[in-house]
């Protein structure tokens, strides 16, 4: 069977598009008074850098909250928004580790994606090394949260 490279693009273009929406994507973000913060990789010290994405994400319970900036890790007590991306269902898992122990799980079942969740981060120094493992369509992605002071 022939195919014409021009048919051939957009087949390989609509795959890609179709196989992104549905892959899923774990987002950490702060809450503070002005929006959120989104927790990345790249190191603040834990300081909050203002950098508006022009980004809205809903939350039930606080309504549309703008993206501001950036930090790099969460601190006990304060709220953190879980986001995971894509669609369908998907078997999701939080777990942590606590100091004297093996990993212990907080939450294990299906759910329906995209999802949006407002937690508070544990007062517990006990609670640390938090990690969500979303699996879906044999592909499971992970992420742990950052929990550090603020300076």
């Amino acid at each position: 069977m022939f195919m014409r490279r021009g048919t051939f693009l957009a087949l390989a273009l609509a795959l890609t598009a179709s196989t992104s929406a549905k892959a899923q994507d774990i987002r950490y973000f702060v809450k503070q008074s002005t929006g959120l913060f989104e927790i990345t990789s790249t190191a603040t010290g834990g300081l909050f850098v203002v950098n508006p994405t022009g980004e809205t994400i809903k939350v039930d319970g606080l309504g549309s909250l703008p993206v501001r900036g950036r930090t790099d890790r969460a601190s006990r007590g304060e709220t953190v928004v879980n986001q995971i991306r894509g669609s369908g269902k998907a078997a999701v898992a939080v777990t942590y580790q606590p100091q004297s122990g093996g990993r212990q799980t907080i939450f294990s079942g299906p759910i329906g994606l995209p999802l949006v969740l407002p937690r508070s981060v544990s007062p517990s120094s006990d609670v640390d090394n938090v990690v969500v493992s979303v699996t879906q369509n044999g592909k499971t992605t992970t992420r742990r949260l950052p929990i550090g002071t603020r300076p």
